[in-house]
């Protein structure tokens, strides 16, 4: 956490040279982040985002404060993971957050415990930016705060990998 991605002031995104493809029957997000997210505005914060922002964001929440994937790849919008207490978590220290797509679903983790699944959803786009969330006019630009040890990978972590890199 020495060297985290500060996403607080004019830097308000990274463009990933090369895209990362979410194309294997399963893959898993991983990232650690600091600080509150915004909750006033246009609040609609995207954490992983292809390189057409609005067709498909990764791990966002929506307006109504709730964890989920956003895709208009399909005409679906917002898909809730049913997780709404993203504005609960401590602002003043750092949180592990993690999806994982299997078996046509994503499931949602923070701080090592599930904390919400949508079912019927498993992106396959690439990811292509990694940062502040989006506005209606698609600019990056509500904070996430501070980034950390985003791992992406090509396989599904178990609940117990998840668990044990979450109490590190």
């Amino acid at each position: 956490f020495g060297s985290a991605l500060d996403l607080t002031g004019s830097t308000k995104y990274l463009s990933l040279t090369n895209s990362v493809p979410l194309t294997s029957n399963e893959w898993t997000i991983e990232a650690w982040f600091y600080g509150q997210l915004p909750t006033t505005g246009d609040i609609h914060n995207t954490l992983i985002t292809e390189k057409n922002p609005g067709t498909q964001q990764i791990i966002q929440v929506n307006n109504s404060r709730q964890l989920g994937i956003y895709s208009t790849t399909d005409g679906g919008g917002f898909r809730s993971s049913g997780y709404t207490g993203i504005d609960s978590l401590s602002s003043t220290q750092w949180h592990h957050l993690v999806a994982v797509g299997k078996n046509s679903k994503t499931y949602f983790y923070i701080d090592g415990s599930i904390v919400g699944t949508y079912s019927n959803y498993q992106s396959s786009t690439s990811i292509d930016k990694i940062g502040n969330g989006r506005n209606t006019s698609a600019e990056f630009k509500r904070p996430w705060g501070k980034i950390d040890d985003i791992v992406i990978y090509k396989r599904a972590l178990s609940p117990s990998e998840i668990s044990q890199r979450a109490a590190r």
